[in-house]
């Protein structure tokens, strides 16, 4: 399960403010929502959800919501593909350090 978006949001109020962080995993698309008072771990909730689309379209809304009572953005992260590992580039250094370990040659190739 991967992290594909987060926002926190945050409220002043006399007491001392409040906060409101929703964070969008996905396989399975799921989203947590954690939600309180500054100064404290808050209240946190699950929501599991029928697509990225829907979470996202979600999160979208409870924004809008938030930002028009009178919370303002704090931090936020683009929804982002989920990150593929890179192929290890073979160079000198590490063909030769591979033989020193006796790894297996078949890689050695490209």
């Amino acid at each position: 399960m991967a992290l594909r978006q987060h926002l926190h949001l945050q409220c002043s109020t006399a007491s001392g403010g409040k906060f409101w962080i929703a964070q969008i995993h996905d396989d399975p698309p799921r989203i947590a929502v954690n939600w309180g008072p500054t100064r404290s771990q808050g209240q946190t909730k699950s929501y599991d959800v029928n697509s990225m689309s829907e979470a996202f379209t979600f999160v979208s809304k409870k924004k809008k919501e938030k930002l028009a009572k009178g919370y303002y953005e704090v931090a936020s992260s683009p929804p982002r593909e989920p990150v593929l590992p890179t192929p290890r580039k073979q160079t000198d250094k590490t063909i030769m350090k591979d033989l020193m370990s006796g790894a297996n040659t078949k890689d050695w190739f490209f």
